[in-house]
């Protein structure tokens, strides 16, 4: 895909050439205003965005960047490293889990939830090898329905919370809580998605008559 940003950017700083063996010597501060990033896959535009950094030879130190993604506010921090490539990113955000659910269309025939949940995910190791990050992400939902074709009733009334390791494609639930035709039922366990998938799931509650 073909990425578009556009954006007021402000770079205010100084540049040393490199002088008797030393290096380039940079010392700047980067700040945006008005920016849009177009062509994410799945993540669609991002606008909105804001943020400050400070830019050396040796890396790039987000201090706060923010905008709206996916209809919903988020905010990153973080440091990207250039010798040698490497990140570790922090990103939070407060997401609309309608539209979440929206940018994903196999999932979206299926499932339909209602209500918000709060993101949090890290980032971290080197850029090469590539598939090496280390990309946890941590997410709490509240009050949340879900309806959809593989429900005959709707699950009101869902709380809890949702780790994943992205590298290791594991999904952990400590405890999920929601109600069936009224009745009380609780969630927890671990599901690995790499194949074949692999389910160890543990489900107790009041079967609704």
């Amino acid at each position: 895909p073909t990425w578009k940003a556009s954006g007021d950017l402000a770079l205010n700083g100084s540049v040393l050439a490199p002088h008797e063996g030393a290096g380039w010597a940079i010392h700047a501060q980067v700040r945006l205003a008005h920016g849009t990033l177009e062509g994410v896959p799945v993540a669609g535009p991002i606008t909105q965005m804001e943020g400050t950094a400070r830019l050396t030879e040796e890396s790039l130190e987000v201090e706060e960047l923010s905008g709206i993604l996916l209809d919903s506010p988020w905010k990153l921090e973080g440091t990207l490293a250039f010798r040698p490539a490497a990140v570790e990113l922090l990103f939070t955000g407060r997401q609309q889990l309608a539209r979440l659910a929206a940018a994903f269309p196999a999932a979206a025939q299926d499932w339909h939830p209602e209500g918000i949940a709060m993101v949090r995910a890290v980032c971290r190791g080197p850029l090469e090898p590539a598939g090496r990050l280390d990309f946890r992400s941590h997410a709490e939902v509240r009050h949340t329905i879900i309806t959809g074709a593989k429900l005959i009733d709707p699950l009101t009334d869902v709380d809890g919370a949702i780790d994943v390791d992205h590298l290791t494609q594991r999904l952990s639930i400590a405890s999920l809580t929601g109600r069936l035709r009224g009745e009380p039922l609780t969630l927890s366990g671990e599901v690995g998605f790499r194949p074949p998938l692999q389910l160890a799931l543990h489900a107790t509650g009041r079967a609704p008559c």
